[in-house]
């Protein structure tokens, strides 16, 4: 960069005296430097901003280990008088935490959490009665004082999950992003990675944008990273509520059921009458969201 002393009026990038400390690691990647700089000459970002790019250099060596080091992310702020305090921060390429090294486009990663969901239910599957002569209540939960089963809660099948994948920047457009918000809150409407129709749940869109430090010290949109997240609660069939048999529920269909209460032998007990299950998420087509599904794309890689 430039010396502060060379300075002809126009704006001008010059590093502080301070500037290149320095930080080695015994763990893969861990290194890195701090170059300081001060603008001058321009209370106006974007020209303080050009002015310190084009006094960057994108890569820097670490001088003794043999190792360089590259430019992942600026801080710059106005102090006052048409000056202004630039910090750049150099990592390790093989640094996992650098933003300026995401995956490879197309490459998705997979995270989980199948600790499943809860719901109270009123009826369980079966119920067995001590002594066998005690008042039959069908398989309804905990009757209370008025005959109507109080239920408990339980855990259902269902998994979180996202998947995280690498776009070209040029690929991602304000249209894709607005498909993408289109589709948040519906249900596959055929098979995806694996799941029946109607047993994923798209919760929608996460993203960033690093930039990417060039060798002729242009910064450019880099790949963008997208996460896309999920829930998954699978199709029943065979249910049976009271006497009501066949019942079908989708995953993330809602049931809910109606009852009346009937006297048998001096005993009030609540009789399920109907079960109603409604479609309460649109059905969504998936396929625009382009996520590589491992049934047709390869595998997935897990985190």
């Amino acid at each position: 960069m430039s010396s502060p002393y060379s300075s002809t009026g126009a704006v001008e990038a010059f590093e502080s005296w301070d500037s290149r400390s320095v930080k080695l690691s015994t763990a893969e990647g861990g290194d890195g430097k701090t170059i300081k700089a001060y603008i001058t000459g321009t209370t106006d970002e974007a020209a303080a901003y050009a002015a310190l790019l084009a006094e960057l250099s994108p890569v820097l060596d670490l001088v003794g280990i043999g190792q360089s080091v590259i430019a992942e992310g600026i801080a710059m702020n106005p102090i006052g008088n048409g000056i202004w305090e630039a910090s750049v921060e150099y990592v390790n390429p093989k640094d996992k935490k650098s933003e300026n090294q995401p995956k490879a486009v197309g490459e998705c990663t997979f995270a989980f959490d199948g600790t499943g969901g809860t719901t109270t239910t009123l009826y369980g599957f079966s119920q067995e009665r001590f002594p066998p002569t005690a008042v039959d209540f069908g398989t309804a939960i905990e009757i209370g004082e008025d005959g109507r089963p109080k239920g408990v809660e339980i855990v259902i099948p269902q998994v979180k999950f996202t998947l995280q994948q690498s776009f070209e920047g040029a690929t991602i457009t304000l249209p894709w992003l607005r498909s993408l918000i289109y589709l948040t809150g519906t249900t596959n409407i055929a098979s995806f990675l694996g799941f029946a129709p109607g047993e994923v749940l798209f919760l929608g869109p996460t993203g960033q944008q690093p930039l990417k430090f060039m060798s002729d010290a242009t910064v450019v949109a880099g790949e963008r990273d997208i996460t896309f997240q999920f829930a998954v609660s699978p199709n029943l069939t065979g249910l049976t509520i009271g006497d009501i048999e066949d019942i079908e529920k989708g995953g993330h269909d809602y049931l809910w059921v109606t009852s009346k209460q009937v006297k048998v032998s001096g005993v009030i007990k609540d009789v399920p009458t109907g079960v109603y299950v409604n479609k309460v998420y649109r059905p969504g087509n998936f396929a625009t969201l382009g996520v590589n599904d491992p049934d047709t794309s390869g595998p997935v890689i897990g985190s």
